[in-house]
């Protein structure tokens, strides 16, 4: 099955049940430790590095293949299309603790044009055999090459850069006289811009090989699509000619639940090369994602949860496709673009989100978990709010299935009746930026005390007293319910009745537990949850 192939090929820490420190304790205490860190994926141990912290790894880069060094760099050095030099200080300084052979080792395999910018960062350079010297009133730290070709001049005030500068200096030239003055000498003579253009255009390709695009082109995973031209026949599945069974993110699997639908139907695969190009179009939609998002790999909260959504959007529009039927569901995996299988998910969740947003905007607004609710489904990745299925909760967690889309659904079609209700209760009553609930709320309170038709009206200091004792007894319930019936059926609203009664229910317990509180003696400014004169 599918999931197996996964778990067994797993190293990462976002998925192995170990800790980090273990994973990597019983990779250098493997029998050949080169071998079992250098047959990791890059991204895997990209992310064990980050897990564990750069200065505690020393041993595993210490084994690391320059493959492995080049990924680190490339998914973590950059911003946008610009080097962070200061975290390319945090590789470097790993590699002087490790030793000048391998700092030599990664220096010269890495893009000379990304070596050359750090240089060219942090000081300014003079060709001592061409006459050049810095000027005699020029106080900053001056480092002398060891074959006394070169001056460096520390653009910082700073004894430590100085220090770590000149380390980084004698090192290169202890591997190699001949790759330190080639770095010094393009640092000291190629244009930044270009240095950092040609850098970027290497990195790029080497993203793309990992299944990251550039961000206009991952953006595509998030376009509108008709869901009705997405078939299960359509043949347009993604081809990859490399079926290498090392799958180079295999920890996107890990963000779904035992219950999601994408994971049910990844159980079922059991070819092994579907169960490869299945992984490879995971990390292919995870990595897209995370360009789109522009969440970068070093990130490792705002990676996980974006991957997650991806992953429970991707496992909707499954779910959907084949009618929750997981062997359809296997099918679909091998017969549909991933990426078409997760805009379907993107086009059924725009629907609730779009409804949420019309009521964004609606006076009286939402408050409690009415608000989180539309809170959650206004995002840039819409969210389900926990608070429908837990009062009280504060969470989000992804949209997964089209049980979360129904329940969600019920709820806005609820909320929406309700701001209906209002309109027609509320007449020319101002309530200021009170709420929905507070409104309704209070409409049901003042109905039952008048035992009259479905009003609202302001609760006054008085009624207090008789609030306080009613309780919320039930045959004042019931007539009250009846009250608002009568209203919505006489005025033609068009509230289903089944959402009327959730509605007034909801709200009915809102007022109850409020009123549980209510001290008769209480100044009514002070009274949250209803409205007073």
């Amino acid at each position: 099955m599918v999931l197996d192939y996964f778990m067994a090929s797993i190293t990462s820490p976002i998925v192995s049940s170990l800790s980090p420190h273990k994973i990597a304790n019983s990779l250098i205490d493997a029998e050949d430790p080169l071998q079992a860190v250098q047959a990791l994926p890059e991204q895997d141990f990209f992310l064990l590095i980050k897990r564990i912290g750069i200065e505690d790894s020393l041993e595993l880069l210490a084994l690391a293949s320059q493959q492995q060094w080049q990924a680190c760099l490339d998914l973590d050095v950059w911003l946008g299309d610009r080097v962070n030099v200061p975290n390319v200080h945090i590789w470097l300084n790993a590699l002087l603790h490790i030793g000048y052979e391998k700092l030599g080792e990664i220096w010269q395999s890495v893009d000379p044009e990304l070596t050359a910018l750090v240089l060219q960062r942090d000081c300014e350079i003079f060709d001592l055999s061409l006459g050049e010297e810095p000027y005699d009133h020029d106080d900053r730290t001056r480092i002398t090459t060891p074959d006394t070709f070169f001056i460096l001049v520390v653009k910082e005030d700073d004894p430590e850069k100085a220090k770590w500068l000149n380390h980084l200096v004698d090192f290169l030239y202890r591997f190699d006289q001949r790759v330190a003055r080639l770095s010094i000498m393009a640092a000291r003579s190629e244009l930044p811009a270009q240095l950092e253009e040609n850098a970027y255009r290497w990195r790029s390709g080497r993203v793309a090989d990992l299944g990251f695009t550039e961000y206009f082109d991952a953006l595509k995973i998030f376009a509108p699509i008709d869901i009705a031209s997405v078939t299960l026949d359509e043949g347009t599945s993604d081809q990859f000619t490399d079926l290498n069974p090392a799958s180079p993110l295999p920890a996107i699997i890990a963000s779904q639940s035992e219950e999601s639908f994408l994971r049910q139907a990844l159980n079922l695969i059991e070819s092994k090369d579907s169960q490869i190009a299945t992984s490879k179009g995971l990390m292919v939609l995870a990595n897209n994602a995370l360009s789109a998002l522009r969440v970068t790999t070093s990130d490792d909260e705002a990676m996980t949860a974006a991957i997650k959504s991806t992953m429970a959007t991707l496992s909707l529009g499954l779910e959907h496709l084949s009618g929750g039927e997981a062997e359809v569901g296997v099918k679909a995996l091998q017969q549909v673009a991933i990426s078409r299988i997760h805009r379907v998910g993107v086009a059924l969740i725009r629907k609730v989100a779009n409804a949420a947003r019309t009521l964004v905007s609606n006076k009286p607004a939402f408050s409690g978990g009415d608000k989180q609710i539309l809170e959650g489904l206004t995002r840039f990745m819409p969210a389900f709010a926990e608070s429908i299925d837990e009062p009280g909760s504060l969470a989000f967690r992804p949209i997964e299935s089209k049980g979360d889309l129904s329940t969600i659904a019920i709820r806005l079609t609820e909320m929406a009746a309700g701001a209906s209700l209002l309109k027609v209760i509320l007449g020319d009553s101002d309530v200021g930026e009170a709420s929905v609930a507070d409104c309704i709320s209070t409409a049901l309170l003042t109905t039952a005390l008048d035992q009259g038709e479905a009003k609202f009206r302001f609760l006054s200091k008085s009624d207090l007293a008789y609030i306080a004792a009613w309780k919320m007894q039930p045959e004042r319930w019931l007539k009250t319910h009846q009250a608002f019936r009568n209203l919505i059926g006489k005025l033609n609203i068009g509230i289903a009745e089944g959402i009327f009664d959730s509605l007034l229910l909801r709200h009915a317990k809102r007022a109850e537990e409020i009123v549980a509180d209510i001290d008769v003696d209480a100044n009514p400014k002070f009274l949250s949850g209803l409205l007073f004169q």
